[in-house]
């Protein structure tokens, strides 16, 4: 689910603005960090392991120079998460001259591409690069926008992507449009600049104006000459975005796919509200997991005409636990992450709400404290329907051994995380607060947009497994 920006400036400081931009889209990703710019002669390129902030210090940014640049914030769902996994990528050959890559999502069919495809870390964005700067001689127009056509031919699976080529920008989507992409536009007395992002907060932080999403299946190319939009359809659109960017994802000041998340928060917070009003259920106090789950809980606590606290105090030094790579990473983070408000919690019947329960991991550790404070009774309630199956595109939960809802009843799963009730969003629900039917729910109904065969379904588990197995063995021997 990485976080992806590309600004094609009238300066010579693009790498700043993409800077900025990485720092509003920090959420989305804490793995790793890395910018890629070009002046018209030259490329500068910095990446690493780390938050933005500290990858990127002041004098480094500076010596990225150029009047376009990209970069990423990573999330690793390919690979173990090692530093030559940093986008974007950079390449050069005879043919194309020097382009450089970065992407949000995930290629599905990334194990048996790597066999013909030769790449150099264990990312898939270093894969996109390699087949389409395969397919593209020379780099016009025209050709560029038949190498995005064969790449996407290759590619099963997620994918936004924005390149820098020698003579424009390219951003690219896959036809179901399951990870975001928009465009952005600021117009100067002396000229047009020009912005993609994985968000459209960062446009409102540069002064830059959202003009539109980038359409599923289109590819857009703008000229470091001509200074103008080049669109084309490369294939046909069929929108499914991917229902998490709503629930979790995204800020909550966010426009995913037109839809503003804020809005789509209140609505599942109002939608819950009504499930819970016909159950008929009585509690003393209403209360969210920090920090994606307010807003639901807030219009929950509104229409249930229910007290709203929060009883918990969260560190906001401590990055998102469900992003982290290994499970023990997970767990000790949120030892650090939320401390409880004995006073608002002791003697309490609690409605607790939260975006999702993937791992129990969190809501496990979360009921725990409420109990140790003296909660008398904890309802257990989630934004989103029951994730039982693996996301293969772009989400770090690619395993059904990992997901509890896969194995367990929702009244073991109670039990398991400490729960009195555990009680989901239904998926006409979520649909009917999201504003849209066609919406990529293949972690709740194992509907998958791409063809993922039962083949390649055991052996992306399989994979992933091994990876999972590798990170927590080298995350124990250096403890």
């Amino acid at each position: 689910m990485c976080g992806i920006a590309g600004f094609l400036s009238l300066g010579n400081n693009a790498s700043i603005d993409v800077y900025k931009a990485l720092l509003l889209l920090q959420h989305r990703g804490q793995d790793a960090a890395g910018i890629v710019s070009f002046d018209g002669k030259n490329f500068y390129s910095h990446k690493g392991k780390g938050y933005v902030d500290e990858v990127f210090l002041q004098k480094i940014v500076a010596e990225l120079k150029g009047f376009v640049a990209i970069g990423q914030t990573r999330y690793p769902t390919v690979g173990g998460g090692k530093a030559e996994d940093a986008q974007p990528f950079l390449r050069e050959n005879k043919k194309t001259g020097k382009i450089a890559l970065c992407h949000n999502g995930n290629i599905a069919n990334y194990h048996n591409l790597v066999q013909t495809h030769k790449t150099s870390s264990g990312c898939d964005a270093e894969l996109i690069l390699e087949i389409f700067s395969s397919k593209l001689s020379p780099p016009t127009e025209e050709n560029i926008f038949k190498a995005v056509e064969e790449t996407m031919s290759e590619l099963n699976g997620a994918y936004s992507v924005i390149c820098v080529l020698e003579n424009g920008m390219l951003a690219f989507r896959d036809r179901f449009g399951i990870r975001p992409l928009v465009l952005g536009l600021k117009e100067t007395p002396f000229g047009k600049e020009f912005a993609f992002s994985s968000e459209t907060q960062c446009f409102d932080m540069l002064d830059f104006s959202y003009s539109r999403d980038v359409r599923p299946g289109e590819a857009i190319f703008i000229s470091f000459n001509k200074r103008e939009i080049l669109s084309k359809q490369i294939v046909p659109a069929e929108p499914k975005p991917c229902m998490f960017e709503y629930t979790y994802f995204s800020r909550p000041d966010n426009y995913f796919e037109k839809k503003l998340v804020y809005s789509v928060r209140r609505n599942l917070g109002k939608f819950l509200a009504l499930q819970w009003l016909r159950l008929k259920k009585d509690a003393d106090i209403v209360t969210p997991v920090p920090t994606t789950s307010i807003v639901a809980a807030q219009a929950f606590a509104e229409l249930t005409d229910m007290p709203y606290r929060e009883v918990f105090v969260k560190n906001r030094y401590v990055g998102r636990t469900f992003i982290m790579p290994g499970q023990t990473k997970r767990e000790d983070a949120v030892k650090l992450k939320l401390m409880p408000i004995k006073e608002e919690i002791e003697g309490k019947k609690i409605v607790l709400i939260d975006d999702s329960l993937v791992r129990g991991t969190t809501a496990k550790k979360i009921i725990s404290m409420l109990r140790k404070q003296g909660a008398s009774r904890v309802y257990f309630l989630l934004t989103t329907p029951p994730i039982r199956y693996p996301c293969f595109y772009g989400i770090d939960m690619q395993t059904r051994a990992e997901l509890m809802a896969s194995y367990k009843t929702e009244e073991e799963i109670a039990g398991e995380i400490g729960a009195d009730e555990v009680i989901y969003m239904t998926l006409e629900n979520l649909k009917k607060s999201i504003g849209r039917d066609e919406i990529c729910d293949a972690c709740l109904t194992g509907k998958y947009p791409t063809k993922i065969s039962q083949t390649l379904f055991e052996s992306i588990e399989k994979k992933r497994q091994e990876e999972k197995k590798k990170i927590s063995e080298e995350t124990i021997s250096k403890k």
